[in-house]
């Protein structure tokens, strides 16, 4: 009955231009293995061209969500912009690599390089407006049904879309087709085999893989149904290879045998017995309406599959055969299904220029922030309208006294952990709803973080540290040549550890190794009397104020004689280096 409800409303259809587009502010990311990451607005899509795309959309479970003509861009289309390009060598091709579409709610749906560059533009887009399929005469439903049927059908119609949308066309089932998409992530999957062209490598069976590490071995396909096409053979390498007429079983029924029905988050890596590789994703083995033409075909007994003893992977709705697999060796199943992680994003030490193209990457897979009001105004082009859950420094004593002088410390302390507690309380919450969390992080994150101390204890196990350019690589650029070299190391270091351990200083000076030291500007009373013990009076000392702040660094050599009336009246600020020696 559901079937003639949806034929009911396409008969005789009409088009009425509608619904809303998307927010002015952000629209959508692009990261991952691209070569220009991308943060892309409503107008940057609405300046992209445009394609139309039909949906039925009937979800797996059978709800009906109505039948729409939407436009917007093809996804094809931004990643070619994004230019995705691999970084490791040996296998160039792109057709093993992944794309993983997210929504703000942190739902994610899985697609192939292939899927969406061997089919027509319009086959899989991102949505940006839509306009219903009317009934010519929405009357004569009530001659076939009761408006308790056919009412909630046409009200789906009316219902409010949340662009951007992905729209993939040719599924049957439109459980992939994501609203509110924030992010796109292509996902090298890095293979480990090695391909070299044999077109003489056999293999008799192949094996299935599943993600729990058991295993399958295929060696004949007895007791499948099978089907049969022809198609035009066309490769990106060697052209055209004929009309061909191929026969074997679904792949889906082979995946189902091997327990591989029921993950969305899936997909597919076949490897050759020569090592080349092929993805394919869940959605379009499962999902698609022409699912079942993808085969795998027996070697000789099927002559357009090759001779020998062997079995191949034939898509036949590819406009390229790229993704055929000529002796399947492998089929790995790989569930794209991480869990939620705390990303801890250095963002540079000063200019927001400064800021890596892996961090704006990963800022494009969290569904919230932690940051410094600084940092989240800086770069706020690459978080969107995504919450930010605190700032940190509001709860850290030394910022909390100096806001609330009259408290006691030990008010204080009561205060900044019960404030800390419930932020970190915040960060589970996004966690466990399925959604990514990102603390911004000045500089890198691994050199002197503040975050490791309240932060690993509470999250071990889902933190990811992403790299930042840090003062001491910004630093050393403004004093123009190398601090390190071949024979000499250069010491990064505090105070305190210096005060900890002089035998740093001592064997620094008998070397003639730099010593760079970090926050040290501030404690120059207690770390003069230490440096001179060791180092002679004239030895050459650089302070770097502010580095990779344009507007504000500056560099000031000076000797260490002079070294504490120097900071004294330039002025004892948090932000800078004292390099030590080396000279």
């Amino acid at each position: 009955m559901k079937r003639l409800t949806i034929c009911c409303l396409a008969i005789f259809a009409i088009s009425i231009q509608v619904v809303a587009l998307v927010s002015p502010v952000h629209a959508l990311s692009i990261g991952g293995t691209v070569r220009q990451p991308l943060n892309l607005t409503v107008e940057d899509l609405l300046n992209t061209g445009q394609v139309e795309a039909r949906l039925s959309d009937v979800t797996k479970e059978g709800k009906f969500r109505g039948v729409f003509t939407y436009r917007g861009v093809p996804l094809r289309n931004l990643l070619q912009m994004a230019d995705v390009r691999k970084e490791v060598e040996g296998y160039s091709k792109p057709i093993d690599l992944a794309i993983v579409v997210s929504n703000k709610d942190g739902r994610k749906a899985i697609l192939s390089w292939g899927e969406i560059f061997y089919g027509k533009p319009s086959d899989i887009i991102i949505a940006l407006s839509a306009s219903p399929i009317m009934p010519g005469s929405p009357k004569s439903c009530s001659q076939c049904h009761e408006s308790s049927f056919y009412k909630p059908a046409m009200e789906q119609l009316d219902r409010k879309i949340v662009f951007p949308r992905l729209v993939i066309a040719d599924d049957l089932y439109s459980d992939r087709c994501l609203e509110d998409v924030v992010h796109v992530e292509v996902i090298d999957l890095k293979g480990k085999s090695k391909w070299k062209p044999d077109d003489k490598a056999l293999s008799p069976f192949f094996t299935v893989k599943d993600s729990s590490g058991r295993t399958m071995d295929i060696t004949d396909l007895q007791g499948f149904g099978r089907v049969s096409f022809s198609l035009k053979q066309v490769g990106s390498g060697r052209g055209y290879h004929g009309l061909k007429t191929f026969e074997g079983i679904p792949l889906r029924e082979v995946l189902r045998k091997a327990g591989a029905g029921d993950d969305p988050d899936a997909v597919f890596m076949f490897t050759s017995a020569d090592g080349y590789r092929s993805l394919l994703s869940f959605g379009e083995v499962f999902l698609g309406v022409k699912s079942d033409r993808i085969i795998i075909a027996e070697k000789g007994k099927n002559p357009s599959a090759g001779k020998g003893k062997g079995f191949s992977l034939v898509v036949p709705d590819d406009f390229l055969a790229d993704r055929m697999v000529q002796t399947i060796k492998t089929i790995e199943i790989i569930s794209l299904k991480p869990g939620p992680k705390l990303f801890i994003i250095g963002v540079g030490c000063g200019d927001t220029s400064l800021i890596t193209l892996e961090a704006i990457s990963y800022m494009g897979k969290a569904g919230a922030f932690v940051g410094g009001k600084s940092f989240t105004e800086r770069f706020s082009k690459y978080m969107g309208d995504k919450p930010i859950l605190f700032d940190p420094f509001t709860s850290w004593e030394p910022v909390y006294k100096k806001a609330h002088p009259d408290l006691s410390d030990e008010e204080v302390k009561k205060r900044t952990t019960e404030l800390r507690n419930a932020e970190i309380k915040s960060i589970w919450d996004m966690l466990k709803a399925g959604k990514n969390v990102a603390l911004l992080e000045p500089g890198d994150p691994t050199i002197y973080g503040g975050w490791e101390k309240w932060l690993l204890p509470e999250f071990a196990g889902h933190i990811e540290v992403v790299t930042g350019i840090n003062s001491f690589s910004a630093a050393n650029a403004m004093i123009g040549k190398n601090v390190a070299s071949n024979k000499k190391s250069i010491v990064l270091t505090t105070p305190w550890a210096l005060k900890e351990n002089e035998g740093t200083l001592k064997n620094s000076v008998a070397t003639g190794d730099t010593i760079a030291i970090f926050m040290g500007l501030k404690e120059m009373e207690m770390l003069e009397p230490l440096l001179r013990k060791y180092y002679p009076a004239t030895t050459i000392a650089t302070i770097v104020y502010k580095a990779g702040i344009s507007h504000e660094k500056r560099l000031i050599k000076t000797r260490l004689v002079d070294l504490l009336s120097t900071i004294t009246k330039e002025g004892k600020e948090f932000l800078g280096l004292i390099y030590i020696g080396g000279e």
